[in-house]
């Protein structure tokens, strides 16, 4: 997916889901991925939130 600055933010599949804009069927699919799977869902949160913390916290951006 070449999202301007989202799969800079989100690792398709990693840390998010990603889906061209108007693929309503793809969107659809992440989501349903997502509602079905806590295991997932747990895993992309905790890797989304590990690279914010290592990418963009205040410590990281203001040495």
């Amino acid at each position: 997916m070449n999202w301007r600055w989202h799969n800079i933010v989100v690792e398709h599949g990693v840390s998010g889901w990603l889906a061209q804009a108007y693929d309503t069927a793809e969107l659809a699919r992440g989501i349903s991925l997502l509602l079905n799977d806590a295991e997932l869902r747990q895993r992309m949160g905790e890797a989304g939130r590990k690279k914010v913390e290592q990418t963009y916290a205040a410590p990281v951006l203001l040495p």
